[in-house]
């Protein structure tokens, strides 16, 4: 992570994802197969070791029913510029 608010961002984003697997009682490799984003990517999500790209947030919160804009301001995306997220690795 570069800087306090993505590692801020990428905690609050693991605690969402965490959240919302225990609720479907879903595992990794499950919610890759249902939400078409890696297990690594799932995974580096889930420890904090990545701030993925717009289109794999959407993916997740879609596929969890909430709308991507919600999840982001929910994890604290307002901290961080919107560009540098486009360029980050899935």
């Amino acid at each position: 992570m570069e800087n306090e608010a993505e590692d801020s961002y990428a905690a609050g984003l693991a605690g969402w994802l965490k959240a919302r697997m225990a609720e479907r009682g879903l595992g990794q490799r499950q919610l890759a197969k249902f939400s078409q984003v890696s297990v690594g990517t799932i995974s580096a999500i889930l420890h904090g070791r990545v701030t993925p790209r717009f289109d794999v947030i959407a993916a997740l919160a879609n596929y969890f029913g909430e709308e991507p804009a919600a999840v982001l301001a929910a994890t604290g995306l307002s901290g961080l510029e919107a560009a540098p997220l486009e360029a980050r690795a899935e």
